[in-house]
């Protein structure tokens, strides 16, 4: 398993990157796909990303959709640049940014007042880059992705895997064949991970969007409906008044059209189809080799509960 680099090796990129002296350091908010630290400086709290499985390429897509959003004034993270005018350094063989901490804190109670103001943030972000494009490739999970990586899980686990994975895998493939969508859905840049843990509050308000790690150009239906499956499910089912609240909302800013609306509830459908594929691979250690046995027991029990949730949604659902 590849270590994290020091503490220490962190510091000292920067002072040498940023001319930043750091007062103290520690590791928080880290993830399957990347590594956190907060970093008390004399110019205020900032926060060091590095990445754990994510190329170059990659993450200067990700800070091209975070700069477009920092000139829109949007409330999510702002990379700073470097001495040599770069947003991406290096801490060993991992690319890493540095930004200023955002105030709140993540993975708070979401009330009514703020499921709408995340609603209207996530419309908003939508409509600012609906039709915009990344410099670099990244990633995607859409439709046809999606059934790809199922079905090569499938063969992978017909010849490895036991009865109960077999079943499990030839179901999604099954359930996941089943569900097509226009190529009229709009699209533009995507966040990807809209949920409590990525949302920070304080004071009963939203005050900014974070962990834009899996952020790609794709259809805006799939990441409104990604943010629907987190924020409006519990107990293995969805609450479809908090679905029509938040759509509501979101539509302040950026209104569904017309294929939109009849894809809503296949979109939902496959939404929990997806995120039971990609937590199955995190159980399975595809995505990353380096999860903890902990890990990788917890991503397999998210797997099966949006399963769960999939096999409770309801086949048809107007917004």
């Amino acid at each position: 398993m590849k270590r994290n680099p020091s503490p220490a090796a962190f510091l000292a990129v920067l002072r040498t990157e940023y001319g930043i002296e750091p007062l103290q350091i520690r590791a928080f908010r880290s993830g399957v796909a990347n590594a956190n630290y907060l970093v008390k400086t004399q110019q205020g709290p900032m926060v060091l990303r590095a990445y754990k499985s994510r190329t170059e390429n990659e993450v200067r897509a990700e800070v091209s959709f975070l700069t477009l959003l920092a000139k829109q004034d949007f409330p999510s993270p702002r990379p700073l640049k470097n001495r040599h005018g770069s947003y991406i350094i290096h801490v060993g063989s991992k690319p890493a940014i540095v930004y200023p901490l955002l105030p709140g804190k993540t993975g708070t109670m979401v009330s009514t007042f703020v499921l709408k103001d995340i609603a209207h943030l996530q419309g908003k972000m939508h409509r600012l880059t609906r039709k915009k494009k990344l410099p670099a490739q990244k990633q995607r999970w859409e439709p046809p992705d999606i059934l790809r990586m199922a079905e090569k899980r499938l063969h992978d686990v017909r010849k490895n895997g036991t009865v109960a994975d077999q079943q499990r895998i030839s179901y999604l493939v099954t359930e996941l064949e089943k569900l097509h969508f226009p190529t009229t859905l709009p699209r533009g840049l995507t966040h990807q991970d809209i949920k409590p843990e990525n949302i920070l509050v304080a004071n009963g308000h939203v005050f900014g969007v974070i962990d834009f790690d899996n952020c790609y150009e794709g259809a805006l239906l799939h990441d409104l409906t990604t943010s629907l499956i987190w924020l409006c499910g519990k107990n293995g089912r969805l609450n479809t008044t908090c679905i029509r609240t938040y759509v509501t909302a979101y539509s302040d800013e950026r209104p569904l059209t017309f294929s939109e609306k009849n894809a809503f509830a296949d979109a939902i459908r496959w939404r929990l189809l997806r995120e039971a594929v990609i937590w199955d691979r995190i159980s399975a250690g595809i995505l990353n080799p380096d999860t903890t046995a902990s890990q990788r027991k917890e991503a397999q029990r998210v797997s099966d509960r949006f399963l769960a949730m999939f096999t409770n949604a309801p086949l048809q659902l107007h917004v």
